[in-house]
């Protein structure tokens, strides 16, 4: 972009509104952060049917009832039964 379509463009109070990147010459004081650990989640052995029919996340195996169904009194179940993995047999 030559020089004078920049100051055109930068002088113009229509396009004062759009932010202009800061200047790399100015380094703000880095302080040194520490990082956040977080708890890596495990994966739930099984979904209760509630939570599995709405394709939600289920705590079921580390709380009973689980959070979802306590929220929505529904009753937590495990009555369906669960699916073959893998490639079959035979």
């Amino acid at each position: 972009m030559p020089f004078s379509v920049f100051i055109l463009y930068v002088m113009n109070p229509v396009y004062n509104m759009i932010p202009i990147a800061p200047s790399t010459a100015i380094q703000p004081q880095s302080q040194e952060v520490e990082p956040i650990h977080r708890a890596k989640r495990t994966r739930a052995k099984r979904s209760c049917d509630n939570c599995r029919k709405r394709k939600t996340r289920c705590d079921a195996d580390v709380k009973q009832p689980c959070t979802k169904c306590s929220l929505s009194d529904t009753p937590c179940e495990f009555l369906v039964e669960q699916k073959k993995r893998g490639p079959s047999s035979g």
